[in-house]
């Protein structure tokens, strides 16, 4: 995998499933592990969890103590060096939440934007004036800061291990003039030469369906090759991050049923072209 998709947290927490199988499998304890390594017991509980990251040589201990295959052994002490890299987001880290860590190793995003452009395709303009509107008190610093975090995180759609991603937009996201008449048409122009990527597929939920399961607002679904699906629930009190399976096969539910009602990619190209039309005569 390309460094740029790897997540340190990720791999810090498979780290910590991988030690706590072994030990379960040895039909070791907690406590016993601690006695044995000089550890306490939380400190076993943390890593297993993936809350601390062991050192390697904390990592080259456990193994020995539950009697790790050379093939574990390569695997672990691999994923203790990447727990212990500098993310690609190290810059961007007080402006971004734990969704980054997911994103970053996703396989496929499904995402249901209900009022705005989802950020992986949002302009840098567009991305400006919906920043400055909705964090009026954020200081020029901060609004730069978001910025560059936003089109940093796009570099994961490029490249040779690009993720897949999933759009189903609102009707009404593409028509709140963001920015204005031009910046929403630079961003529709953009929104029409991204859906033609291989690894994109954008689709408009038109307004005529009238009522369906994506009124209670935005949600993303994230895939990884290795752990479970995650769903990220936007605009609650607090934004949800979580893997939970009832949860997420409800937006899984959700989502299906949001595409089957939205247009096919070509009608929705149509429609971006429509509003496009629309907006540079409303810019003249």
């Amino acid at each position: 995998m390309d460094a740029q998709r790897i997540s340190p947290l990720l791999r810090q927490r498979r780290l910590g499933r991988i030690l706590r199988d072994l030990r379960t499998r040895e039909q070791i304890t907690l406590a016993q592990t601690g006695r044995y390594l000089g550890w306490s017991t939380a400190k076993v509980g943390r890593i297993e969890a993936g809350q601390t990251r062991p050192s390697p040589a904390d990592v080259a201990a456990s193994l020995e103590l539950f009697g790790a295959s050379d093939e574990v052994r390569r695997t672990c002490m691999a994923l203790a060096a990447q727990a212990a890299a500098r993310p690609w987001w190290a810059p961007f880290r007080s402006v971004l939440g734990e969704y980054v860590s997911l994103e970053t190793e996703a396989e496929l995003v499904r995402s249901w934007q209900p009022q705005l452009v989802e950020g992986l395709l949002q302009t840098e303009a567009y991305a400006r004036a919906l920043i400055l509107a909705s964090l009026p008190e954020a200081t020029d610093a901060e609004v730069d800061l978001r910025i560059r975090a936003r089109m940093a995180r796009q570099r994961l759609l490029a490249g040779g291990d690009p993720l897949v991603l999933s759009v189903v937009l609102a009707e009404d996201a593409l028509r709140v003039p963001v920015g204005g008449a031009l910046v929403m048409a630079a961003q529709m122009a953009h929104l029409a030469e991204v859906a033609q990527w291989p690894n994109v597929t954008l689709r408009v939920l038109p307004r005529r369906v009238g009522a369906h399961p994506g009124m209670s607002g935005a949600f993303v679904l994230l895939s990884l090759p290795q752990d479970p699906v995650s769903v990220f629930v936007e605009g609650a009190p607090q934004e949800i991050v979580t893997d939970e399976v009832a949860l997420v096969r409800g937006y899984e539910r959700r989502f299906h049923c949001l595409s089957a009602s939205a247009l096919t990619a070509e009608d929705s190209l149509e429609i971006l072209g429509q509003i496009t039309r629309e907006l540079e005569r409303d810019a003249d």
